[in-house]
Order: structure tokens, then C-alpha cells, then sequence
């Protein structure tokens, strides 16, 4: 049945929209087929779907796994605006199991990206340790040197406030 429904996540909005919700409602048992088509690249087009889907399940099913596989993506996907996309939802959902690719990501090599995470730590205010403050804190500062000027404009609320 998931794989079903993994298969209309490419498909008209209210075929997303439907699958969307059948997926969340299924939990654990639509993790594994979530996984796997995330790394199949002949799904290439339900990607944006997949990684909302598992970043709002981890709110519901405690697997590790989600966690990991969000997390590689992060470090290693090519394709920068869904590895952005993936921390503004990190970030609205308070996912702390990513807190540290995002707190990574400061470094990335795309602007969009990098701008997505220093927005993100915005939501993640009170989660952070205090290490993990101290990171965010001096990698704010050095991207108030950074080329893009969005970028470094939250950098500067980040290192004034």
C-alpha cells in the first residue's frame, strides 16, 4: 500500500495531497518505502514530498533511521534547494535530531542553503546546548562576511541580538 501511494505523490495536487495524508496516517509501516524511494532516483520528482513526509513523521514514529537518512542528504545531496528545503521544515518542525547537519549547513556551499540555516536557528531557540550556541554563534560571525547579502543580514540579527 505505501508504495502506492509514494507512487502519487508525482501526481495531480489532490493526489499528493491525499497520498500525503495516508503516508502520515500509516506511521511506521510507511517508513522503510519512504526511505527507499528517497534514494531511488527514478523518484526524483516526489523528493520535496518524500523529505516532508519523514521530517513530519518524526514528530509520530521513533525510528533513527529517518534521522540518518535526513541527515546524509543533507551532507551529501546535489540538489541544493530541496537540502534547503529540508532545514526550513528542520526548523518549523523543531527537529533537534538534525540540529547538527543544520548547524553544518552554516557552511554550505550554496546561499540558499546557508541563508535556510541561520533562519532556521531562530526556531531552535532554548534547544540549543551551550556548545552548540557557541558553534552557531561564531559561525554567525564569520557570515557577516558572506557574499550574499541576505545571508549576511541574518547573520547580523543573529550576532546583535
Amino acid at each position: 500500500m505505501p508504495d502506492d501511494l509514494i507512487d502519487d505523490l508525482s501526481g495531480t495536487v489532490e493526489e499528493r495531497e491525499a497520498a500525503t495524508q495516508e503516508l502520515l496516517l500509516a506511521k511506521e509501516r510507511a517508513v522503510e518505502p519512504l526511505l527507499h524511494s528517497l534514494a531511488d532516483s527514478q523518484r526524483a520528482e516526489a523528493r520535496a514530498a518524500l523529505v516532508e513526509i519523514l521530517v513530519s513523521l518524526m514528530i509520530r514514529v521513533d525510528d533513527e533511521r529517518i534521522g540518518s537518512a535526513l541527515t546524509r542528504l543533507l551532507a551529501q545531496d546535489s540538489d541544493a534547494t530541496l537540502r534547503g528545503r529540508l532545514i526550513r521544515l528542520a526548523g518549523m518542525h523543531r527537529r533537534t535530531q538534525l540540529l547538527d547537519a543544520v548547524i553544518t549547513a552554516l557552511g554550505d556551499t550554496d546561499a540558499k542553503v546557508r541563508l535556510e540555516a541561520i533562519i532556521a536557528f531562530d526556531s531552535f531557540s532554548g534547544r540549543l546546548g551551550p556548545e552548540q550556541e557557541a558553534v552557531v554563534d561564531s559561525l554567525a560571525r564569520l557570515l557577516l562576511h558572506d557574499d550574499e547579502i541576505a545571508v549576511r543580514n541574518e547573520a547580523m540579527i543573529r550576532v546583535v541580538s
